[in-house]
């Protein structure tokens, strides 16, 4: 299965959420305001229907008195204009429960019982008050119709302010989500000034406490560019300081041997120049294996199931030839199969390394020994020497390029540590320095074992 790489999933987690802040808080602060006015509107609507009735209801009430109050009129026909005729219907029976006057003589409602009352005559709802008093009953109703008609042209004008409302508060909401912004857009601004040059931390006290992370997250950033920077510079100073010996050599070396007239000083020449070539060749060579071990620079490469027994049988081999030349015993102790999960090229460099330190440092008789072993679910691999060994209080320090400690008169480039330290922690391995009893040093690695 393909690994998924890290800038896509960044990119999609981006497009999905959205490629606006502003965006999305206006989207839903307004949305939320609209729901919000929606239902207040409704609810609103709602009772100021409900209070519309009990205002009419109470009209009819009114009505009704008004009409027992003033006998006179029972017997009078009302002239009712066309357009008034579906507001209110009034109608007077005697004792003898007979009809003595109506409103509306086309619209004769059946009567109801005394007090409030709705009823449904003819399809339509209807909403009656009935009063009696020294003999006579009257009935005061009015449709849900004409009430609907009446109720919706007040409607709009009290929906009104909900929709004044929305425009104002989204307004308010619009520059409230502005001025929040404003300092993130201010940090983006001051970010896109920047120069690489100017690493200088961000002054945390000119922008609001929740942008405080932030800023801290950035400020750790430029922090450890400056390091990564100045670790750079070092190292380039280190390569070319390095790198000019052997070239220097081999500049004075060929000048002698272009102008050396005897045979026998222009061969001693030409071999320290050959030396001296070799040298840098060999710089050359541990300057690529640190950049490609290296977490920054290197090129991932897919692990494979390696024994590093099998390793470390084939590293002996390859290097039991400089080991004679020096006079030096290497060889491989009783060890058993540990496989890991790992770069089987760069663990092969790992060993190289540090059995080339053992032989360049170790004194002429003495023995080198490699061991491979599995112990409580890690493969353990150990080189051993007997020679001048590391104080305590440099084993950290030899690990980081170009190191080379006081005294050590031995041509090197003080790479290979450094390259073996990489190469550890680039397969989630430990790398520890120790002391061999007698005298020496003990490289030993530890890796995460696999089952084999």
């Amino acid at each position: 299965m393909d690994k998924e790489h890290p800038g896509r999933r960044l990119q999609d987690r981006h497009s999905v959420l959205s490629t606006s802040i502003r965006q999305w808080l206006l989207v839903w602060q307004i949305s939320a305001l609209i729901v919000i006015t929606l239902a207040v509107t409704l609810i609103t609507y709602h009772l100021a229907w409900d209070g519309f009735n009990r205002i009419r209801d109470h009209s009819l009430e009114q009505i009704a008195h008004a009409i027992l109050f003033h006998p006179q009129s029972h017997n009078t026909v009302v002239l009712i204009k066309p357009e008034e005729t579906d507001k209110f219907v009034s109608q007077t029976w005697n004792t003898a429960g007979e009809l003595i006057f109506a409103s509306r003589p086309q619209a004769l409602l059946p009567r109801q019982p005394p007090g409030l009352s709705t009823f449904e005559w003819e399809g339509e709802e209807w909403h009656a008050m009935v009063l009696e008093s020294d003999g006579l009953i009257v009935q005061v109703a009015n449709s849900l119709d004409s009430r609907y008609r009446l109720f919706n042209t007040l409607g709009p004008w009290l929906l009104l302010p909900f929709a004044g409302m929305i425009f104002v508060l989204g307004g308010l909401i619009l520059i409230a989500v502005n001025r929040a912004l404003a300092p993130l857009m201010q940090l983006r601004a001051a970010v896109r000034e920047r120069s690489p040059e100017n690493l200088v931390p961000f002054p945390e006290r000119e922008y609001p406490q929740e942008l405080g992370p932030l800023v801290d997250s950035l400020n750790d950033l430029l922090r450890r560019l400056r390091q990564a920077f100045v670790i750079q510079q070092r190292f380039i100073a280190d390569a070319a300081h390095e790198l000019r010996s052997p070239l220097t050599a081999v500049r004075l070396q060929a000048q002698v041997a272009s102008h050396e007239e005897r045979a026998d000083v222009r061969e001693e020449a030409l071999g320290r120049m050959r030396l001296s070539v070799d040298r840098a060749s060999h710089l050359v060579d541990q300057l690529l294996s640190l950049a490609r071990f290296d977490p920054q620079f290197g090129v991932s490469r897919p692990f494979v199931r390696v024994d590093l027994l099998a390793l470390a049988k084939t590293v002996v081999v390859e290097k039991s030839v400089l080991a004679e030349a020096a006079g030096l015993d290497l060889g491989l102790l009783e060890s058993d199969s540990a496989w890991v999960s790992g770069d089987a090229e760069g663990l092969q460099i790992m060993l190289g390394n540090l059995v080339d330190n053992a032989i360049r440092y170790a004194v002429s008789g003495e023995t080198i020994d490699v061991a491979v072993s599995t112990v409580d679910g890690l493969a353990v691999c150990r080189v051993i020497d007997h020679g001048p060994g590391i104080p305590a209080e440099a084993r950290g320090r030899v690990l980081e390029p170009f190191c080379r400690l006081a005294g050590q008169e031995l041509p090197g480039s003080g790479l290979g540590l450094a390259i073996v330290a990489e190469i550890v922690s680039l397969h989630g391995g430990r790398l520890d320095l120790e002391e061999t009893p007698g005298g020496g040093l003990t490289v030993r690695l530890t890796f995460p074992a696999l089952i084999s």
